[in-house]
C-alpha cells in the first residue's frame, strides 16, 4: 500500500509542474490573441468611421470600441484583467486606403 502511495506521489511530482507550464503558455497565446483581435477591431473601426481611434491611453481606446460596438464587454474585462499593451495602428489603415485611392 505504501508503495503505490509513493508511486503516485513520484507520478504526480512529475506531471504537475507540465500543467502549470502549460497554463502559462496557454494564458500567453490568448493574451497575443486578444491583442490582435483588438487591434484588428481599431483598425475597422479606421476604415468604417474615416478617423482615428479617439482616446489617451489603452484602457481609453478600448473603452471607446466597446462603445462603438466594435468589442465585447468580456474582451474589455480581458483587456484590462491581463494589462494588455497594444500597439495601435494610429491612421495607418486610412493611409493605406488613401494611398491605393490615388
Amino acid at each position: 500500500m505504501v508503495v503505490v502511495l509513493l508511486i503516485i506521489s513520484v507520478l504526480m511530482l512529475i506531471v504537475m509542474p507540465n500543467l502549470s507550464n502549460n497554463r502559462q503558455v496557454a494564458n500567453h497565446k490568448s493574451d497575443e490573441a486578444l491583442a490582435r483581435v483588438i487591434k484588428g477591431q481599431a483598425e475597422l473601426y479606421e476604415l468604417d468611421k474615416g478617423e482615428t481611434l479617439k482616446g489617451g491611453d489603452d484602457q481609453e481606446k478600448i473603452a471607446n470600441l466597446v462603445n462603438a460596438g466594435y468589442l465585447t464587454a468580456d474582451q474589455q474585462k480581458a483587456a484590462q484583467k491581463n494589462r494588455l499593451v497594444i500597439k495601435w495602428p494610429d491612421g495607418a489603415a486610412q493611409q493605406n486606403v488613401a494611398n491605393a485611392s490615388a
